[in-house]
């Protein structure tokens, strides 16, 4: 007998983007092949004030089967998770959680699952960004990247991921954690934790300079946010992800081994981010539980084609 196929979707305000979202996980090679009844896609709506709940309720009444389902939990993505691990199907060892904004590659949730043996509990997608930005400065800024060639960090995204029942039910989660799966990845372990570069999930990145501010402002606090937790040991915000080097010294003479890609891609971005970084301590300076919700998260919605 096949496993039980759960995906979980925490979702706010997505009316302009759910419906295409759920199409990509209904073509998915997975759901296919997973029989009925033994499958689920479960859309919590946290505090949603548009018609998200309304188009999902209407794609659901097109699945006679109840494969769809909607519910409603209070505002915040968090709430959503934990009311999303209590909900959905025990029968399912692994539970897979993504936004409702992206769209799934076809093979994504197969692969994910082929990734779990031993002690594996988290299974993190590769994340692809699709479209260009219209910042003169963004377009530039990716061109540098292309040729400096700087490398992906292994990390688990919301965007998708998997994660074993047992681990997800054992997790007690903060409800004023930003990031939730930043907190996920550094409960489990890095040991814990495979990285699927064949398990795509494509979103819209950034596309104005203010809007590239506002998406890493909120990425910087959760990240300062578990470092002052003792969750992780490195605070966000240079492109090296080593503020452990925090004399100027050890910096020049990090420097200095770069190649001269890699340096003019640093000169350009180093300063840049300290935009966002500054931002991001004076948000958790306030000390308040839900301080951090005042970083507003950016959503694009434009018609992309990704080959999903």
């Amino acid at each position: 007998m096949p496993d039980f196929l759960s995906l979980g979707i925490p979702a706010y305000n997505e009316e302009e983007s759910i419906e295409r979202m759920l199409s990509s996980v209904f073509k998915s090679t997975l759901w296919r092949q997973t029989p009925p009844g033994m499958r689920e896609v479960m859309v919590c709506c946290n505090g949603c004030t548009d018609k998200t709940e309304e188009i999902v309720r209407k794609i659901s009444a097109q699945h006679l089967n109840g494969e769809l389902k909607v519910m409603a939990s209070a505002p915040g993505k968090v709430n959503a998770w934990n009311a999303l691990v209590k909900r959905m199907d025990r029968r399912a060892k692994v539970l897979f959680f993504a936004d409702a904004d992206v769209l799934v590659h076809r093979t994504a949730f197969e692969n994910l699952r082929n990734a779990f043996s031993g002690k594996i509990v988290i299974a993190a997608s590769r994340v692809v960004p699709v479209g260009k930005p219209k910042s003169i400065v963004l377009r530039g800024m990716g061109r540098l990247e292309k040729k400096a060639a700087v490398p992906e960090l292994p990390e688990v995204i919301g965007m998708l991921y998997g994660i074993r029942r047992d681990f997800a039910e054992s997790v007690k989660m903060p409800h004023n954690i930003i990031n939730d799966d930043g907190f996920l990845e550094a409960v489990a372990g890095k040991e814990r934790t495979a990285f699927v570069s064949s398990a795509k999930v494509y979103y819209q990145p950034a596309r104005t300079l203010r809007d590239w501010i506002k998406q890493k402002t909120r990425v910087y606090a959760g990240r300062r946010q578990l470092f002052e937790m003792g969750l992780t040991k490195v605070l966000p915000g240079s492109w090296t992800n080593q503020e452990s080097r925090r004399s100027l010294r050890e910096w020049i003479s990090y420097f200095r081994k770069l190649s001269r890609a890699e340096k003019m891609y640093a000169i350009a971005k180093t300063p840049l981010e300290q935009i966002p970084f500054a931002l991001s301590k004076r948000y958790l300076r306030k000390r308040k539980t839900q301080g951090w919700a005042k970083i507003k998260s950016s959503k694009f919605r434009p018609k992309i084609r990704p080959p999903v």
